[in-house]
């Protein structure tokens, strides 16, 4: 069984050897009001933590969202490309993205 851990209090990280499936929490997502639009980061993207890996649109504001952890992009919710609003209905089980360490 792989163990969420929680980095920042936005973050989600669930580690599986070398691949750590990324998700924002429920109180990372207070700052939107509902998500319309959401753009993940391309497969073979290499990510340095802090950098931004995902934008976020809402109708209040349009926020990037950076990379909890340093990486090459593995794979992407492509799920959440045309229905984005699953992320608010199920912050903690919606993931955004996998990279490998």
């Amino acid at each position: 069984m792989n163990k969420k851990t929680y980095l920042d209090e936005k973050f989600w990280v669930e580690k599986q050897g070398n691949l750590s499936k990324i998700g924002l929490t429920k109180g990372a997502l207070q700052q939107f009001d509902h998500i319309d639009w959401i753009e993940l980061p391309k497969i073979g993207k290499i990510l340095e933590k802090g950098s931004t890996a995902v934008v976020v649109e809402s109708s209040k504001a349009a926020i990037d969202i950076e990379a909890p952890l340093s990486g090459t992009v593995r794979e992407v919710n492509t799920a959440l490309e045309s229905s984005p609003r699953l992320l608010e209905e199920a912050p903690e089980e919606t993931w955004l993205y996998v990279v490998e360490e």
